[in-house]
């Protein structure tokens, strides 16, 4: 069985192949496939599935069909053209020991409208002594062309370049430029750490793109004097029970962005312009929950700091309670009526229902040093039941409704 699959799509057609001429182990086979409209677009791979009669199986991809001398031509290509294509699983397209890696999902689309070839996009080395040289400043040391000539494509989603530099320039911040379809001046796309001789960028549209070393070295020192702290109104031993807290930047002069995540490489996060501080929201602070927080900074000129940690232990406030006493009380029984888990030392409004709904007035209390208040009292009020409940007025939340009886 013959089968051809696209190279950016799960779409895929099989044929059984027909012996035209010759016999069975020496013969010339044929297999007719018929691309209906709704084929996807680009270069499609075939796949020769082949088998004997004792059920052993082979299959024989287009890069093995490549070593035998008559199997020419082993790719197939749908020219069709369309206003958007969809990469529907991850796709690596590779030149010149270059790499550029669409996720799945990506959508590629013309800026200006109308429709394109997919099949005509690569990505290759180019001569830049042809174009434009406005702001490209540094020693271009690595360089690669992704689209097709003359169409100004875009990506609905970063695309991963991996730029091979070579290894000289490992541990180097090199900046990443480009230069659009009929532009006469590169701009900053990105920066990038070299690392085993490739620099790592992503960028969401095609175009001419280049490395450029300048005297960009990781430089710690720029954020020797930084600080991160949370704040003791927030957090107190590395601990807090509130529902939001900040996390404070001092001597930040050096830095014009920062990156905030909960995990060790960074995933989750992004640049973000540089603040004295950021809030950060448990979206539930009701259980015990321990996070640690990575931050690091980066300069106009690309630098990046060391990384900072912090952890923080959320550790949820009891729950405020109240009780009675007494479930049944008597008149002129002595009755107490008391709280605890409120904010200390502040003030609590007890509600007291009346006998015929609704309820009173709030009567003002104020806790102890643990929270805790009680009010006791000779009962005279009428017989039936009664609610109560009590709300801490410095944060807002009240306690369960409970009732009595009196009798």
């Amino acid at each position: 069985m013959i089968r051809i699959t696209p190279l950016i799509s799960s779409q895929y057609q099989d044929c059984w192949p027909t012996l035209v001429s010759g016999d069975k182990n020496s013969g010339i086979f044929t297999c007719n496939f018929d691309l209906s409209s709704g084929s996807k677009e680009g270069v499609w791979t075939v796949t020769v599935m082949v088998g004997d009669s004792i059920g052993n199986k082979t299959d024989y991809t287009s890069d093995l069909l490549a070593q035998v001398p008559s199997a020419t031509g082993m790719t197939l290509t749908n020219i069709a053209t369309a206003n958007s294509v969809e990469i529907e699983r991850n796709w690596t397209i590779n030149g010149n020991g270059n790499a550029v890696t669409f996720p799945s999902g990506t959508i590629v689309t013309k800026n200006d409208g109308g429709n394109f070839a997919f099949y005509r996009l690569t990505a290759q080395d180019y001569d830049i002594t042809s174009l434009a040289k406005g702001n490209l400043d540094g020693d271009v040391v690595g360089k690669l062309m992704l689209g097709i000539s003359g169409m100004n494509l875009s990506f609905s989603q970063p695309v991963a370049f991996n730029l091979n530099v070579g290894d000289e320039y490992n541990g180097k911040i090199l900046k990443i430029k480009s230069l659009g379809e009929g532009q006469n001046e590169w701009v900053n796309e990105d920066t990038c750490v070299v690392n085993g001789g490739i620099c790592n960028f992503t960028a969401n549209h095609a175009t001419y793109f280049a490395a450029t070393a300048t005297d960009l070295v990781s430089d710690s020192q720029l954020f020797d004097d930084v600080r991160v702290s949370f704040p003791k109104k927030y957090v107190r031993s590395g601990k807090t029970s509130l529902e939001k807290i900040k996390i404070e930047f001092d001597n930040i002069s050096n830095a014009t962005k920062f990156k905030i995540s909960t995990h060790s490489d960074f995933s989750g996060g992004s640049w973000e312009s540089i603040s004295d501080s950021k809030t950060i929201k448990f979206k539930d602070n009701s259980k015990k929950i321990k996070r640690r927080y990575y931050i690091k900074f980066k300069s106009a000129d690309g630098s990046e700091s060391d990384v900072f940690k912090k952890t923080v232990t959320v550790t949820p406030n009891p729950v405020r309670a109240i009780k009675n006493s007494k479930s049944i009380v008597h008149r002129g029984d002595i009755f107490t009526q008391s709280g605890k888990n409120f904010s200390k030392k502040s003030t609590v409004l007890v509600f007291f229902s009346k006998l015929e709904g609704g309820f009173n007035k709030a009567v003002p209390v104020t806790t102890d040093s643990k929270g805790s208040f009680a009010i006791q009292y000779n009962y005279s009020k009428q017989s039936g039941t009664y609610n109560w409940y009590a709300l801490d007025t410095k944060t807002g939340k009240k306690s369960k409704t409970i009732h009595y009886i009196v009798k």
